[in-house]
């Protein structure tokens, strides 16, 4: 019987280490300003132009007067290539999801099949696509709310934290019934 106690006591604390009390929650940017009090720690944001950056446990990013502040990693970046226009034999548009982007095929061969923004400056066309980024380098973000356009946030969840409490108290309660019934040190005294 002692086993069994002590099996659910840390099956009921392997519930509280799973179960817990924050959870990392995505933010759309319709409700972004509301939805992000100074107080709320903020692990990731994807920019509009689709550079993502990563915040740590250690130091999260902070919403600070219409900016979202913090030391992070940038995880997916832009890559710029510089191409001579007269090098661009076809540019293909398409639209992903709301996202505008562009398939281009130089007369050379080489194929970039996905480029999110296209800048042309005199005889010049920039590139600019989106890569993933692995030297992970610290650095300080301030973001603009307007350049956000998801945002993952650790919160508190209030509601989780009375239903673990509930529940916890109720098991707790019944092991010491159920050990009251078992261990009583006073029927032993009387023979019972």
């Amino acid at each position: 019987m002692r086993n069994r106690i002590i099996a659910s006591l840390i099956l009921e604390s392997f519930l509280v280490f799973c179960w817990s009390c924050y959870s990392v929650q995505e933010i759309k940017p319709e409700v972004l300003a509301a939805a992000i009090p100074a107080n709320h720690e903020i692990r990731k944001v994807e920019k509009t132009s689709g550079e993502v950056i990563e915040f740590s446990g250690q130091h999260p990013a902070k919403f600070i007067s219409d900016t979202i502040q913090g030391t992070g990693v940038m995880t997916r970046g832009l890559e710029v290539v510089e191409v001579a226009r007269a090098d661009i034999r076809q540019k293909f548009s398409s639209n992903y999801h709301g996202d505008e982007s562009y398939s281009v095929v130089m007369r050379d061969g080489k194929n970039y099949p996905v480029v999110n923004k296209i800048v042309e400056q005199n005889d010049l066309t920039l590139l600019y696509m989106l890569k993933s980024l692995s030297n992970n380098v610290e650095a300080s973000f301030k973001i603009a709310l307007d350049e956000a356009r998801k945002v993952w946030a650790e919160q508190f969840d209030s509601e989780r934290v009375l239903l673990l409490g509930i529940l916890l108290a109720t098991s707790l309660a019944g092991l010491v019934g159920i050990g009251s019934l078992f261990f009583n040190p006073f029927s032993r005294a009387f023979g019972k």
